[in-house]
């Protein structure tokens, strides 16, 4: 008796670790969660650096083997699962109480698998964190200057996208990847990255949907309807997710960086334009905004006006709200706090990334107005470099001599036959307010005080540490377009 009643407690057991194993892995899942929102950098070193790239380089072995997309399959075989359970309830075929176990037993394995193939990257540090940046604070004086040039890149690297480079773009983006991998803190290879067609693009189109990433079998999605000129940002921005970027702000980030990086032109203005559209999302409120818009090309206006109307013939707007709905609720429950507004925070993270690039660059640019006669030399000197301009001169001197460019003899004949050596002359330029115009009283309290700043500052020849013997300094005036309120009256 005692036998049996010792087998019926094993069974028993077994049961009922049978019926809640998923549940207490679930539980566990949950309580590592919260430990880990706390604990950060241990994710970060022992998670995201260490568990996830084997688990990535694993399923993206055996998923890069079906050319065809593992997740949208998966859903469909579920959705068929659930529905065929109900219809066996139905019918009586199956108890409602049986079905309903199962069906718990399912989401729970679904929630730890999750967390577990890839989603406690959402818990490890911040991209500045792991990288190491100053964050300074956004405001108009950085911000205009940078959306400046990203204008003026985009412009500058204007080009048509065709479908049939889109097997170039894919390596491309790979070797960009495999290049800034270390700038952008990222564990490359950490297996491997096949580009799939979304099963369904036409309702994930409906759905606002361009790319996803499937964490359980670790797959790169992009939908068939997605136009070229974003296929480049698309694919880079989920590529980011596979090396285990949760953010979307930091994904939409590192595709940026990989695309601008490359030296391919296709890839620049995918990365360049993708871009624009944040900051001009975040420049709609300055008051000058139309004179930012009125700098971008024709040619990019018109693709950006084709592009709003092709995807908004795509979206079904009822389904791309709810879809926003659902996937806003999921970031923040998953430490995003933002939710879908994460993606425009990508600007932030830009602008940080051109301020902390800055701190210690030192290069110089060079244009030829009047080749051989006049020169202009731009140089690009970090906040944390000395601004040496007379000993970098020398050596830009020492560059263009060297490369055929100037010749540092004197273009004068009765000195040039005696080989005289040129003459270098250091042109300030302070620019000064005339009393020509009427300012406003803010505008003249604002001026005087620039005027006393002058001199209580260094002058500008010993802060960029010139030659005081060889500079010459000009006063040129600033001028207004400012109506005149009486003109003067010639006599006869």
């Amino acid at each position: 008796m005692q036998n049996n009643s010792k087998k019926r407690w094993i069974v028993r057991i077994r049961k009922i670790i049978l019926y809640a194993w998923p549940f207490i892995l679930s539980l566990f899942v949950f309580l590592s969660i919260k430990f880990s929102i706390r604990n950060p950098p241990l994710i970060e070193h022992y998670y995201s650096k260490g568990i996830y790239p084997a688990i990535a380089k694993f399923l993206s072995f055996f998923s890069n083997i079906v050319p065809f997309s593992l997740w949208d399959v998966f859903w469909v075989l579920i959705i068929l699962l659930i529905i065929s359970g109900l219809i066996l309830v139905l019918f009586k075929k199956i108890k409602p109480g049986w079905y309903i176990l199962k069906t718990l037993q399912l989401l729970a394995l679904f929630y730890s698998f999750f967390y577990i193939v890839w989603g406690y990257n959402y818990f490890r540090p911040k991209i500045e964190k792991r990288i190491g940046w100053q964050m300074p604070k956004t405001d108009s004086m950085i911000f205009r200057p940078i959306l400046d040039s990203i204008i003026k890149q985009t412009n500058s690297n204007y080009i048509s996208i065709a479908l049939s480079d889109y097997s170039k773009i894919d390596t491309l983006v790979e070797e960009s990847y495999r290049k800034n991998s270390a700038e952008l803190g990222i564990n490359y290879p950490n297996g491997r990255r096949r580009p799939k067609t979304m099963l369904f693009s036409s309702f994930y189109g409906e759905l606002g949907l361009n790319g996803y990433f499937g964490p359980f079998f670790n797959e790169i999605h992009v939908n068939y309807y997605l136009l070229p000129l974003d296929y480049p940002f698309v694919l880079a921005h989920e590529k980011a997710h596979q090396f285990g970027i949760t953010s979307e702000a930091e994904a939409n980030f590192v595709a940026f960086v990989i695309c601008i990086k490359s030296e391919d032109q296709r890839l620049k203005y995918s990365g360049y334009l993708s871009l624009l559209l944040y900051f001009l999302k975040d420049a709609s409120h300055m008051k000058d905004y139309k004179e930012y818009f009125n700098k971008i090309d024709m040619r990019v206006i018109s693709d950006f006006r084709f592009r709003q109307k092709y995807y908004q013939g795509l979206e079904n707007k009822s389904l791309s709200k709810m879809q926003s709905a659902a996937y806003n609720s999921y970031l923040k429950v998953n430490n995003i706090e933002k939710g879908v507004k994460n993606y425009n925070q990508v600007v932030s993270l830009v602008i940080s990334w051109y301020y902390n690039s800055n701190l210690n660059r030192i290069d110089y640019q060079v244009n030829q107005i009047i080749p051989g006669v006049l020169i202009r030399v731009d140089f690009h000197i970090g906040f944390k470099v000395e601004p040496k301009i007379n000993l970098y001169f020398k050596e830009v001197l020492e560059d263009m001599t060297a490369s055929g460019e100037i010749k540092l003899e004197s273009t004068f004949d009765s000195l040039k036959k005696h080989s005289m050596p040129a003459d270098f002359k250091y042109i300030l330029i302070d620019r000064i307010m005339p009393n020509d115009y009427k300012l406003s009283g803010l505008e003249n309290v604002t001026l005087a005080l620039h005027r006393l700043s002058r001199l209580l500052c260094i002058s500008d020849v010993k802060a960029l540490q010139l030659d005081s013997t060889n500079t010459i300094e000009e006063r040129v005036p600033i001028t207004i377009d400012q109506p005149v309120e009486r003109r003067i009256s010639r006599l006869r």
